[in-house]
C-alpha cells in the first residue's frame, strides 16, 4: 500500500473521532456546521451535525477508491495517481473541518484556519490540472 493511501486512511479514521468523542461535550452545546471564507462559524447545530462529514468522506473515500481502481485496469496510470492525491486531500480537509468543530464546541478554537483551507483548495486544484495536462501531454507522443 502506498504511503499516500496510509495517510488516507489515518485522515478517514480521524474524521470520525468528533464523532467518537462528542459524548464528552454538555447536552445542548452548539457543534460548528459552516464556515464563512474567512474561516468564523456562521452556522450551528446540535452533537449530530458530527457525522455529517464521516459519511461524506467515506463516500468520498469509496468513490474515489473505486474511480482509481477503475483507472487502474484501464492502465491510466497517471489519472490514477491524481485520484489518489485528490482524495487524500479531501479526506485531510474533511477531517481538519470536523475537528476543528469539536475544538470550537470545546471552547478551545474560534474558527477553522482560513489559510489552511485555501491551500488545500488550491493543492486539490493543482493536482487536478497538473495530471490533466501531463495525460494529455503523454497522449499526443502516443
Amino acid at each position: 500500500m502506498a504511503l499516500y493511501e496510509t495517510f488516507t486512511i489515518v485522515a478517514l479514521v480521524a474524521v470520525f473521532l468528533p464523532a467518537l468523542f462528542s459524548g464528552t461535550l454538555p447536552e445542548g452545546v452548539q457543534i460548528p456546521t459552516h464556515f464563512d471564507i474567512a474561516g468564523r462559524v456562521d452556522a450551528w447545530g446540535d452533537k449530530s451535525s458530527f457525522i455529517e462529514l464521516p459519511v461524506v468522506a467515506l463516500i468520498t473515500y469509496i468513490g474515489f477508491t473505486f474511480l482509481q481502481r477503475r483507472e487502474l485496469r484501464r492502465s491510466n496510470t497517471a489519472y490514477s495517481i491524481m485520484l489518489r492525491l485528490l482524495k487524500l486531500l479531501i479526506v485531510i480537509t474533511l477531517a481538519y473541518i470536523n475537528i476543528t468543530s469539536y475544538a470550537v464546541a470545546k471552547g478551545w478554537a474560534t474558527g477553522l484556519n482560513a489559510i489552511f483551507i485555501w491551500a488545500m483548495v488550491v493543492a486539490m486544484v493543482a493536482v487536478a490540472l497538473y495530471y490533466s495536462i501531463l495525460v494529455k501531454i503523454i497522449k499526443k507522443r502516443i
